[in-house]
């Protein structure tokens, strides 16, 4: 058997860790955490009794999707970065990290404003948790990146679940931190396709595509009370779903002088 073509793949791969540089991402976080909330906690309107059934078991799914510690993905990427020339990523993920904690911690205050319990366990979040354990780093990114897409669209809709000017502040704000968080992510993808074997990097773009198919049933059958109320059929949510993933599929694709120019715009 000829090793050759697979030793250059391999020294191809060793030599792109240099390119695995993130400090343009810990700018970006550092100055989205400097940002002012301003969000009203003094608010008075209380949930009414169909708004509270309506999103009761869903924000507190969400709530606990967005408080994991982020264990498993940080061991993938202490090894990961041992290839690279710094560790800028380990500091830029544990900022993406902090932010996540971040709306867990909005949604956790405005669950005990408005007397909604917090959710011990769900079988959804142990399962994506449980994809990332088994995984390595770049599946442990597409199975975030995933969530995050789902997101960007759930927070979209539970801003107009109700009519709590508080919720639909935190939903706004986080719906922010979502569209970077998702370019952060995408932008990882990118950097370590670059210069592998298409083949392969067809094969991990096929599996992210199905792992978004499945999930978005899913969250339809837990979630699906939040998106009609905001005005969605299941269509409509499907569709806007995959519009975001597009987005992102671009990011991974880009070749390195588009991304420079999505660089600029970001």
């Amino acid at each position: 058997m000829n090793s050759a073509p697979f030793l250059r793949n391999l020294r191809e791969n060793v030599l792109t860790m240099k390119e695995f540089y993130f400090q343009h991402w810990i700018n970006v976080f550092e100055e989205n955490a400097n940002k002012e909330d301003n969000f009203k906690w003094n608010e008075e309107y209380q949930l009414t009794p169909e708004e509270k059934e309506i999103i009761y078991d869903s924000i507190r799914q969400f709530q606990r999707g967005e408080s994991g510690e982020g264990k498993y993905i940080f061991q993938d990427a202490k090894k990961y970065v041992q290839q690279c020339e710094d560790d800028s990523y380990i500091y830029a993920l544990k900022l993406f990290i902090h932010e996540e904690h971040r709306h867990a911690q909005y949604l956790l205050k405005f669950m005990n404003k408005n007397n909604i319990a917090k959710e011990k366990e769900h079988w959804v979040d142990n399962f994506f948790r449980w994809l990332r354990h088994k995984g390595n780093l770049e599946v442990s990114i597409t199975v975030l990146l995933t969530a995050e897409i789902i997101a960007a669209v759930y927070y979209k809709a539970m801003a107009n679940a109700t009519q709590s000017k508080l919720l639909k502040q935190m939903c706004y704000r986080i719906l922010c931190d979502e569209d970077i968080h998702i370019r952060f992510q995408s932008y990882a993808l990118n950097r370590m396709q670059k210069k592998r074997s298409s083949l392969l990097n067809l094969y991990m773009r096929l599996n992210y595509v199905l792992l978004l198919a499945g999930t978005i049933p899913v969250v339809w059958f837990y979630h699906g009370k939040v998106f009609k109320k905001a005005g969605y059929n299941f269509l409509d949510y499907a569709a806007e779903t995959f519009l975001i993933f597009e987005k992102s599929r671009k990011i991974i694709k880009a070749k390195d002088k588009e991304l420079l120019q999505m660089e600029q715009v970001w």
